[in-house]
């Protein structure tokens, strides 16, 4: 059995969101040999440039609360109130530090345990078709084309899921089913996804 992952599965659990049990329970499943982990390259390497852009959004925060504070501190009969806000505003940096370690453990992690795609000609050759026919942005083209590449590699007897929350691109009736010809089920809610994992693994 593969479980096919991308991006938002890694940040799922870099940064201990709402499904972030269910996922890191596939991972163990995969660390246990019970399951085969595979995610494009490209999915290792996105969730550092959505850190950063989270990263400068937040230091866009702190300069514009810092410089309100400098004006409110200003008036005398605001001074208490401005104290007592200063310590959440000195925590936003060590928000960055932390999510940038737990990130650099989870991909650490994921390429020890899992199978990395490589990006080749014929991913990428797919991806072009796949952001001209589904208007896919580019790095979703680059992931959905990587897994189809390596679902034709695979045994089409072998059951697989692809895990990912972004079901406004990957549940397009047309990707669902071009998964399923391949004997790979999409799933959005890793929660009722593990749950199938574990009801195969018990078999019949």
């Amino acid at each position: 059995m593969i479980a096919y992952v991308e991006s938002n599965f890694v940040l799922e659990i870099a940064m201990g969101q709402e499904f972030s049990q269910a996922a890191d329970e596939i991972v163990n499943l995969a660390e246990d040999g019970e399951l085969k982990l595979v995610f494009p390259s490209f999915a290792a390497c996105e969730p550092f440039t959505t850190l950063e852009h989270r990263e400068r959004e937040r230091n866009r925060l702190y300069n514009s609360l810092t410089e309100h504070l400098r004006q409110l501190a200003r008036s005398v009969s605001n001074r208490a109130d401005v104290e007592s806000l200063r310590p959440l505003l000195l925590g936003l940096p060590q928000i960055g530090q932390r999510e940038d370690v737990r990130l650099a453990l989870t991909v650490e992690r994921l390429l020890t345990v899992g199978y990395s795609i490589p990006f080749d000609l014929d991913s990428f050759s797919l991806s072009r078709e796949l952001r001209r026919r589904a208007r896919l942005s580019g790095p979703d083209a680059i992931i959905l084309a990587a897994i189809l590449t390596d679902l034709n590699r695979q045994d089409p007897t072998e059951r697989k899921w692809f895990f990912s929350r972004n079901w406004r691109d990957f549940a397009a009736p047309w990707i669902v089913e071009r998964l399923r010809s391949r004997n790979c089920r999409y799933v959005e809610n890793f929660i009722n996804g593990l749950a199938e994992i574990r009801t195969a693994l018990a078999g019949p």
